[in-house]
């Protein structure tokens, strides 16, 4: 990490005192402890006069480096109800402010350059982002992204996510929620099952669930139909882009008419599960080509964003995937985005080991803030970016709100598919505890909605 080059900050004595002084000052500026007991013993005659003061020096001028605390930068808070301008100021000329910008690793000068020019960055850039050392010089670059998206909000949800079902027709090697029927731990949660666990506040639903043998689609239009009913205003984000597929491949409903019906029913959004990491090699070594592959999930994606349906996307990492292969999963979502415009959030999934074992141990804290921090810097065409505290290791979501993520998702209430993998966060968690998450993190908690309209800004 760069280091701050500012100097001691205290101005040398002058040489007429050094002149008048017993001894000479030692190296600090400071004089030693004989001299300091030498002065109280014998006291300067009164009748010779003080030498003059010399003028003070300016304080020396510190020269801007990474993770120093810097001036507001050019951003306008994107989506939402309470579109508020920030200052007017250039990004070059906030970075030149103090001095220039110094990274450990010299490959982020050139994306450095790139991201105050608001230029696209390339896969070598991606590859750069994720294998540099400099990883406070890469938050810093993604803080940078996100202030001047966003400023220092941060955002959540009160939510509640509802499972109606694990039972699953696939076997997903990464996968511990999924059961097969009448195995152990399995369930089915009836309409009326699902209806009683939405309780009063809630302003997001969110609805993922297993790829169920025998439940037709007629049963999830008529979920909907019925959320909607008795809880008309709260927003429903439900069902996938894999889950969309599987209506096709089981009831050969196309995905168009799948999500018109759905919408016609009371659906607000698409969540982003589903897309786990997209490359053919992975998919067939974790036995999960039987549902959408990569061209699908996106084909799904753009429909409903043609049908006026927002959507989000996610990337499984931190298994067996390669450093590359993020890159190309996050510039496939770009291109996508470009195409369609849809997206609302990109949240990067860590994988929870639980009893699958892909790999002896969960990825580092250290990783998730440099996917997070690199999806902020690649992903330049996404509003947000998240932080998906469910699935992060303790204050490990506070300092990732530095780099590049501006949302940390919500009170989730009964998070099922991470703790069935033995995730050690809680399963829910109230509104208190997450502005005491984003507070602690020096941000602004903003409580949205699941479209991200402002429900309430908590200074």
């Amino acid at each position: 990490m760069p280091s701050r080059s500012c100097g001691s900050g205290r101005a040398s004595r002058s040489s007429a005192a050094s002149s008048t002084s017993p001894s000479t000052p030692s190296p600090s500026g400071r004089r030693s402890g004989s001299d300091r007991s030498s002065n109280r013993t014998r006291p300067a005659s009164r009748s010779v006069p003080p030498p003059e003061r010399a003028a003070p020096r300016p304080p020396p001028r510190c020269r801007r480096v990474v993770g120093a605390r810097r001036s507001a930068l050019p951003r306008r808070f994107l989506t939402g109800d309470a579109a508020a301008p920030y200052h007017a100021e250039s990004s070059a000329a906030a970075l030149r402010q103090g001095g220039a910008v110094r990274f450990a690793d010299t490959r982020l000068d050139r994306i450095c350059a790139k991201v105050c020019a608001r230029e696209r960055l390339s896969r070598d850039d991606g590859l750069t982002l994720f294998e540099t050392g400099d990883l406070l010089g890469l938050g810093w670059l993604a803080d940078h992204v996100k202030t001047r998206l966003h400023g220092d909000r941060v955002h959540f949800v009160i939510n509640r996510y509802i499972n109606p079902t694990n039972v699953c027709v696939l076997s997903c090697r990464f996968c511990d929620f999924a059961r097969k029927p009448g195995r152990p731990g399995a369930f089915e949660n009836s309409i009326e099952d699902v209806l009683g666990m939405i309780k009063d506040g809630v302003s997001e639903v969110h609805i993922v669930g297993g790829h169920h043998p025998d439940w037709p689609f007629e049963y999830y239009e008529r979920l909907i139909e019925a959320i909607h009913a008795a809880r008309p205003a709260v927003q429903i984000k439900a069902f996938t882009a894999a889950e969309i597929d599987y209506f096709w491949r089981r009831w050969k409903i196309e995905p168009k008419e799948a999500l018109q019906r759905l919408k016609a029913a009371g659906l607000h959004a698409l969540p982003g599960g589903g897309a786990e990491v997209f490359s053919g090699r992975v998919a067939k070594a974790l036995a999960y080509t039987g549902k959408a592959d990569p061209d699908r999930w996106c084909e799904i994606h753009g429909l409903a964003h043609s049908l006026g349906i927002p959507t989000n996307a996610t990337m499984l990492f931190g298994h067996i995937e390669t450093l590359a292969e993020r890159v190309d999963h996050l510039l496939r979502l770009r291109t996508q985005q470009d195409a369609s415009g849809g997206f609302l959030t990109f949240i990067p999934l860590v994988y929870q080991v639980g009893d699958t074992k892909l790999v002896p141990r969960q990825t580092p804290p250290t990783d998730a803030l440099r996917t997070i921090a690199a999806a902020r810097l690649l992903l330049d065409n996404f509003p947000h970016v998240e932080a998906y505290w469910s699935m992060l290791c303790g204050q490990s979501v506070s300092i990732a709100l530095h780099f590049g993520a501006d949302d940390v998702n919500g009170t989730l209430e009964d998070e099922r598919i991470a703790h069935m993998a033995k995730a050690e966060s809680p399963a829910g968690l109230a509104r208190a505890q997450l502005l005491r998450m984003i507070h602690d993190a020096g941000r602004t908690a903003v409580e949205r909605d699941a479209l991200y309209n402002v429900v309430r800004v908590w200074n």
